[in-house]
């Protein structure tokens, strides 16, 4: 009679399911801490991110046609820079056909080429720093991307392990 009383005993007990077995483990710190957070890690940095993401594709169509003006700019600013050069080369010719004193010639003509460049330079510097500033705006953009898809990733990690280890399907 004793195996049957050992048989009642052990189907008495109810099977224990993988999170009751996990509970009661060494595990029981880390199922508290994914307790804790499950559902919500990082949220703050998540809605800054997607706030600050929103914010830089709204702008996007801005920093576009920045971006289109700015490279006009430069193709002007080249074939600017190009008449100049040619301009210094007729000047230089008809200099010396003409027949004056080429170093004063050339200290007065150089000035005044000098001074076309840097008010073309001080124009277009504008233009330079804001595709600089736009520039760092798309890596910006970049990063907080980034940082979403890890906040993203993090999450479906913490699923998996809720799911995996602790049968829960929230």
């Amino acid at each position: 009679m004793a195996p049957s009383s050992v048989d009642q005993t052990t189907q008495s007990q109810p099977a224990l399911t993988t999170s009751e077995k996990i509970k009661g483990l060494y595990l029981k710190e880390v199922y508290e801490n994914w307790f804790k957070c499950y559902g919500n890690p990082r949220q703050e940095e998540l809605s800054h991110q997607t706030h600050l993401l929103t914010l830089t594709e709204q702008d996007m169509a801005t920093i576009k046609s920045i971006t289109k003006e700015t490279g006009r700019t430069m193709m002007k600013s080249d074939a600017q820079h190009q008449k100049m050069e040619e301009y210094w080369t007729k000047t230089q010719e008809l200099a010396n056909e003409s027949g004056f004193d080429g170093a004063e010639h050339v200290r007065g003509v150089y000035r005044l080429y000098q001074a076309a460049v840097n008010d073309h330079r001080h124009k277009s510097s504008s233009h330079f720093s804001s595709v600089r500033a736009l520039r760092r705006t798309q890596k910006e953009l970049d990063r907080y991307k980034q940082n979403i898809d890890e906040i993203n990733e993090g999450r479906r990690q913490l699923k998996v392990f809720g799911k995996h280890y602790l049968g829960r399907d929230d």
